[in-house]
């Protein structure tokens, strides 16, 4: 599988809301490297920042941060998957090597009110997380992560409480071109914060059914769907769900 956007979509996602993309993961280099920086001036012209990929790897283990009225959010963003890093000096995705990936962490923790990590991680289609993902998850939040947010198994796995941090081991799809039902019925997280303090998580179903590969906010049955389905996939984490109107709140037990 190769997969490439056409440019014109990076206007709508910024007039969408976008400030960040993270590009660290498996599909990347799918065009080759000149592509992929090709993608990176493309976004970064058109007001997006990128986090997890650069031009070489320092550029790629660069975070970025955004001042939302007057609170720092740092982002970092890593590639899991063995794939997409060649060399130090060449085009790059950040990839999840411990020795750098927690230097990288130490560093943006001294510059940041929040810091979030993005990363494509894990296996695909799975319902829970890989013991890999869970002991480097827990790491990321003892060493300072406030936010860890997954990526790569194309459906949701679950959202765990871990003492001071949350983690989304994977965000499922968000626009995708999958036929399988639990790849169509997805969720947007929604972080909210008071200053720098994390006061409520929640997440929006969405579904693509009614229109592929158009996200649209869920409503039943394909809610009720998903809210089963997230309900079983936080159970190993005791994490508490309930109804808020169209959003499902979570909360530790």
């Amino acid at each position: 599988y190769v997969f490439r956007a056409d440019p014109r979509i990076i206007s709508e996602l910024a007039n969408a809301g976008f400030d960040l993309v993270n590009v660290a993961n498996n599909h990347a280099f799918d065009y080759g490297l000149k592509c992929f920086c090709d993608g990176l001036d493309r976004l970064e012209n058109g007001g997006i920042q990128t986090v997890g990929g650069g031009r070489n790897l320092r550029d790629a283990l660069e975070p970025r941060y955004i001042d939302a009225k007057g609170i720092i959010f740092g982002f970092l963003g890593f590639n899991d998957t063995k794939t997409n890093y060649i060399g130090k000096n060449r085009p790059a995705c950040a990839p999840a090597y411990e020795p750098w990936l927690f230097e990288d962490i130490r560093k943006a923790r001294e510059n940041c009110d929040v810091l979030i990590v993005q990363i494509h991680w894990g296996e695909e289609y799975r319902l829970f997380p890989t013991n890999r993902q869970t002991e480097l998850a827990h790491a990321m939040v003892d060493s300072g992560v406030d936010v860890v947010l997954g990526h790569h198994p194309h459906c949701w796995e679950g959202v765990e409480f871990y003492r001071e941090g949350v983690i989304a081991y994977s965000l499922g799809n968000f626009i995708f071109d999958q036929r399988d039902l639990t790849n169509n019925i997805t969720g947007i997280l929604e972080l909210t914060f008071t200053g720098s303090k994390l006061i409520s998580v929640a997440v929006r179903p969405v579904e693509l059914l009614t229109f592929p590969k158009e996200p649209h906010l869920a409503h039943p049955p394909e809610s009720d769907i998903f809210y089963g389905y997230l309900t079983e996939c936080c159970l190993p984490f005791g994490t508490k769900l309930s109804r808020n109107g169209g959003d499902i709140s979570l909360e530790q037990f």
